[in-house]
């Protein structure tokens, strides 16, 4: 399976307000504009700059699957989607470039030549248009003893540093960002873990055991043992995004967004 948050498996309930966080942050750049959305996913993102004052988005994915998602969920006068190598946009005949914004989050990570990318996001780009890129912190990257990602859908993750050296041959003008898990996002963490504990304590208690026991005896139905799915949802205040020069908090920002300029 692929990684991406989608409706249909209930992964956009917890990772929405993470992943939106950051198409609000590009909305602004999207207002009044033709956009295009390079690697739309499901098509929740292109949706949302649509419905928040987009003059058009197209929304461009290679998945078939994703694509559908998108097209059966996702319906405004000023969206469409298509199927294209985000690595080959030149190629995509019904692309109907150029755009004024190109917006490309959290999929960089996912390409094998995402330079190729840079280079075809720049083409269709009409004048002084606007890339708005994000991908996750390879500051922090969870890695093997071999130094391998250990995300299996991840190429390659990115520094700041490797991010502007990447960045920096196809666009004169560069502003970094980080989003930021918040003191907020740590204090709720902590308290569902505390909570999720004392739940366990109780579930696997003798008495407890005992209960269940006598019931499935009975032939009843038991209650499942607790779930702690606590990291992996976020909330509105769980994440902040800011200058990267701003260094708001004492911990690295879990991704880097760019806005760019030719």
């Amino acid at each position: 399976m692929p990684e991406r948050i989608s409706l249909e498996d209930k992964s956009l309930f917890q990772g929405y307000s993470n992943h939106i966080q950051r198409y609000t942050f590009a909305a602004p750049h999207c207002a009044g504009r033709r956009v295009l959305d390079a690697g739309c996913g499901t098509g929740y993102g292109s949706a949302f700059l649509a419905a928040r004052g987009a003059a058009s988005v197209t929304g461009i994915d290679i998945s078939d699957e994703a694509l559908g998602e998108a097209r059966r969920l996702y319906r405004h006068t000023n969206l469409r989607f298509i199927k294209g190598d985000v690595e080959r946009l030149s190629e995509v005949s019904d692309l109907h470039g150029p755009f004024d914004v190109v917006v490309n989050l959290e999929n960089l990570e996912h390409l094998a030549h995402p330079a190729r990318f840079l280079e075809g996001a720049r083409q269709q780009l009409d004048g002084e248009g606007t890339l708005v890129v994000s991908t996750p912190n390879g500051a922090i990257t969870e890695r093997d003893g071999a130094g391998k990602i250990l995300n299996p859908f991840h190429v390659q993750e990115f520094t700041e540093q490797a991010f502007r050296e990447l960045l920096s041959p196809h666009f004169s003008r560069l502003e970094l960002y980080g989003q930021w898990k918040t003191p907020e996002w740590t204090a709720r963490v902590d308290f569902e873990e505390r909570l999720f504990q004392t739940l366990c304590e109780i579930y696997y208690s003798p008495t407890q055991r005992l209960w269940r026991a006598a019931r499935k005896l009975l032939g009843k139905p038991c209650a499942p043992p607790p779930e702690f799915t606590g990291r992996g949802t976020s909330y509105p205040f769980d994440f902040a995004i800011l200058p990267m020069a701003a260094a708001a908090y004492p911990w690295p920002p879990d991704v880097i967004l760019a806005v760019c300029k030719p």
